[in-house]
């Protein structure tokens, strides 16, 4: 089996890019039907999925997140020896608030598998979890203890994955988006 080769320059390194999510929109992993990809394999180009429960339209949830309290990384897990590859897709996030709903979200996200669509605060849209889903791994829901303390819902959750995640075509996630 032939490897991929490094094939890419890059002349300049970039100095525009802002760091952090602004958006998460969160599926059941067992909701997404089909992913479609474009010619070239480096965007997704069309995702179908089950209706939720109750919504006239879409599965992709929205979690409403606050400026820099959200984040992603895709972090890899070499073996040189057994000649494989995989990566870690972990997304953080905080709900601010103790409401019934941010407790049904904790509750919820400690059961399910799901898939995590963001978006960067530079306008990009990503998904993690697309194969195999993404877990809970930590979850925190607090009142804090100073007045400076954070009062909500913190979670990190985690996949394994084959492939780095992938960018998604911004025309089609209104369509996915629970209504």
């Amino acid at each position: 089996m032939a490897c991929l080769l490094f094939n890419k320059t890059i002349a300049t390194a970039c100095r525009n890019s802002t760091p952090g999510v602004s958006e998460i929109y969160i599926a059941n992993y067992a909701d997404i039907t089909t992913v479609a990809y474009n010619a070239g394999l480096t965007q997704i180009s069309a995702i179908t999925g089950q209706t939720a429960s109750g919504a006239t339209s879409g599965f992709f949830y929205t979690l409403a997140v606050n400026r820099e309290s959200s984040g992603f990384v895709d972090n890899t897990d070499i073996s040189v020896p057994d000649g494989r590859a995989s990566f870690i897709p972990t997304m953080t996030l905080k709900l601010g608030g103790m409401s019934s709903d941010v407790r049904e979200i904790f509750k919820s996200l400690a059961q399910a598998r799901v898939v995590a669509m963001f978006k960067t605060t530079s306008g990009e849209y990503f998904i993690a979890g697309i194969n195999n889903g993404l877990d809970m791994s930590t979850g925190t829901f607090s009142t804090g203890v100073a007045r400076a303390d954070f009062k909500g819902l913190e979670v990190t959750l985690e996949g394994l994955e084959a492939e780095p995640i992938i960018p998604v075509d911004p025309t089609i996630v209104a369509a996915m988006l629970v209504a």
